[in-house]
């Protein structure tokens, strides 16, 4: 039931926020058309996709998560200033009439999705549970102490567990992540950020998670 819910809460704020990024260089709104996960697709003479016309199935808690729609949900949760998106694409394989071009342009401007070495996004690509536990750390600023406790996947699994990022959902570990479970993760993602905003107040939480931290302070105590 919570799961249910949190997942129709999302797509609510999916539906009404379409189009609500910005986009300054164009004299156009960016296209609202349906997630390529999720719809056929054709493609331009160079191989990049576009996609089809609109249909809410791309909203499908069933099927597996994307890396656009990864996009999707990071740049209307997380976005919060204006930033202008480019007429054109900085990724080969996405068009500008994309319907998740201004999304993924927007998080590959703050540095939290990158695109690959042949200069392709590959938006249709699905993400796994551990993919989208390291995304969201990332997103969050805890990295650093992700790395510092055994990097990708435990490091980052110990700090979302710490964090609640995936509280209510299965660890299903390389295997493509539904859409439903990631959208709670970014839920949780979001909410703890009211929590969290200062690191310091986090102190060793993380730590407590790690089978091999010693608490050295705790040590010092009982040798006294």
């Amino acid at each position: 039931m919570i799961r249910s819910a949190i997942t129709l809460l999302l797509m609510i704020i999916l539906l009404t926020a379409c189009g609500e990024i910005p986009n300054q260089d164009s004299t156009e709104p960016p296209a609202q058309n349906p997630s390529p996960s999720a719809q056929s697709e054709t493609s331009t003479p160079d191989g990049a996709a576009t996609a089809a016309p609109n249909d809410d199935s791309r909203y499908d808690p069933d099927k597996t998560t994307s890396r656009a729609d990864a996009a999707e949900l990071l740049a209307i949760l997380f976005v919060e200033e204006e930033a202008a998106t480019p007429a054109t694409s900085s990724f080969t394989d996405v068009t500008a009439s994309h319907s998740a071009f201004t999304y993924i342009e927007a998080v590959a401007q703050r540095g939290w999705m990158h695109g690959y070495d042949d200069g392709t996004f590959k938006p249709n690509d699905e993400m796994t549970f551990s993919q989208v536990v390291m995304l969201l750390v990332q997103v969050l600023g805890f990295e650093d102490i992700a790395e510092e406790l055994g990097g990708y996947p435990e490091g980052y699994m110990i700090v979302a567990n710490t964090l609640g990022i995936t509280e209510n959902v299965e660890n299903t570990g390389d295997k493509a992540i539904l859409y439903s479970t990631a959208s709670e993760m970014f839920y949780n993602a979001f909410y703890e950020i009211g929590f969290y905003a200062n690191r310091e107040e986090i102190g060793d939480s993380f730590y407590y998670d790690d089978p091999d931290y010693v608490d050295h302070n705790d040590q010092n105590d009982a040798e006294n």
